[in-house]
């Protein structure tokens, strides 16, 4: 018996295994009323066996003497799909299986299966001659060895498929990580057979990358059974996901943009509900959704919240989108102070270019009508950003003007260890090179604040 989740490899282990060996393969297909010994009729096909005049008993002793009579092996296939009348044969072959020189080999997925193989199952669980063999998926080494010499990362593989080789193999065919069709069809086909309330269900769910909790969706109580036994959903720890990110690719790449829009709609509703939402969930959602003034709203939370926890990558992601969302909705000194924001974070992850490019932008439209201290914090964040020494210079004097004026204290301390920062010998003021060539050379560190980010040589090096 080989089990193991859908895509894990059941049948590759099989037909590896059995290469060169004499085997009769019989497949279990999910129809909705499924074929009266539908796998064991293929096995029988082409010989001079007739299982309808057998009957169940009597096809069985003909498949016992068939094993008994040379080595071979019989291979049921996807016997979660088992019907009645099979997994009595199948019972019966396997309490005698001990006297041939046969083997039965079944595969059937870990996930769900139907109560005649669950019955089969009880009723050999004592025998001796009944071996299970659970996949598990692939580790990382195993991963690392499947996509040798694609250019994939091992993690981000892992993370995309849950180490299923199936789908590993699917993503090999598309290194750019789009869906691939094998993957789509596969999920297609299992949605189809959902009933209809659960199929409504999944194509709600399959916008929403992650886990969910099972108390921000009630209204899916009811179809949860069927989700779950589609093998396209699990559900843990009070959590619903879907088993692999790659399926839920699948099913969210089929839907229309009208109902991709819905969805993302419905659940930024059910998720705004709960205070314990990360902003970034919630922007992600109502982006898609079309509701951009919720949208500019999550937005700058959620990039208030990763600078504050230092991930200053993304708050500048989170920034961006921000300042887009803004610009046709907002006031001009709102989307000054978004672009300070944005400015200050592209300077923390060594974007110089892009920093200065936002304070830029800021000065201008502060400068037209936006009050003299955002006038006095755009020049300031200028000052900082500009490339030449005399332009830092003659900045940081206009801020320190403009902040005055504007009677702008705390606005005005800062500004004045930066223009002392400025006015520093240009011998000692290095300006910061580009992440990529720091990280190459390691010759300079960043001496951390507030203020412009002044570079020294690291200690004893050149």
């Amino acid at each position: 018996m080989v089990t193991g989740e859908a895509g894990a490899g059941k049948s590759s282990l099989v037909r590896t295994a059995l290469d060169g060996h004499r085997a009769d393969w019989g497949y279990c297909e999910p129809l909705d009323i499924p074929r009266p010994l539908g796998p064991f009729r293929d096995i029988v096909a082409g010989r001079a066996i007739d299982e309808v005049e057998l009957g169940e008993t009597g096809l069985g002793e003909q498949l016992l003497e068939l094993l008994r009579s040379e080595p071979r092996v019989l291979v049921i296939e996807d016997a979660h799909w088992l019907d009645d009348a099979s997994a009595r044969v199948l019972r019966f072959l396997g309490r005698r299986i001990a006297s041939t020189r046969g083997l039965v080999a079944v595969t059937t997925r870990d996930d769900v299966t139907t109560d005649h193989l669950r019955q089969v199952l009880g009723d050999l669980a004592t025998s001796p001659s009944l071996v299970r063999l659970e996949l598990e998926p692939l580790s990382e080494a195993g991963i690392a060895e499947l996509i040798d010499g694609s250019g994939l990362d091992v993690a981000e593989t892992r993370l995309l498929t849950g180490g299923n080789p199936f789908l590993v193999s699917a993503l090999l065919e598309d290194p750019g990580h789009a869906v691939s069709t094998a993957v789509r069809d596969v999920a297609v086909a299992r949605a189809a057979r959902l009933p209809a309330p659960a199929r409504a269900a999944l194509r709600s769910l399959a916008v929403v990358p992650g886990r969910i909790r099972l108390a921000d969706i009630p209204e899916y109580t009811d179809v949860l059974d069927d989700l779950v036994e589609s093998g396209l959903i699990r559900v843990t720890d009070g959590y619903l996901e879907f088993r692999h990110e790659l399926v839920r690719r699948a099913l969210d790449h089929e839907l229309t943009p009208e109902q991709r829009r819905r969805a993302h709609s419905d659940a930024l509703t059910r998720l705004d509900q709960n205070r314990a939402t990360e902003p970034a969930r919630l922007a992600f959602h109502a982006g898609l959704a079309g509701r951009s003034d919720e949208a500019l709203v999550h937005e700058r939370a959620a990039a208030s919240a990763a600078s504050a926890s230092g991930a200053h990558t993304q708050a500048a992601g989170h920034f961006r989108r921000a300042v887009d969302l803004a610009e046709p909705r907002s006031t001009a000194a709102e989307l000054v102070e978004l672009l300070l924001h944005l400015a200050r974070e592209e300077q923390a992850i060594g974007h110089d270019l892009e920093a200065a490019s936002a304070a830029a932008r800021a000065l201008a439209l502060a400068e037209a009508g936006a009050g003299p201290d955002l006038v006095g914090a755009a020049l300031l964040m200028v000052s900082v950003t500009v490339v030449g020494e005399s332009e830092a210079l003659t900045y940081g004097d206009r801020a320190i003007v403009a902040l005055e004026e504007a009677g702008a204290g705390p606005e005005l301390a800062a500004a004045s260890p930066r223009r002392r920062a400025n006015a520093r010998p240009a011998r000692t003021r290095v300006r910061e090179p580009p992440a990529s060539r720091r990280a190459r050379s390691g010759r300079y560190r960043s001496r951390p604040g507030p203020g412009p980010r002044v570079v020294q040589p690291r200690v004893g090096r050149r």
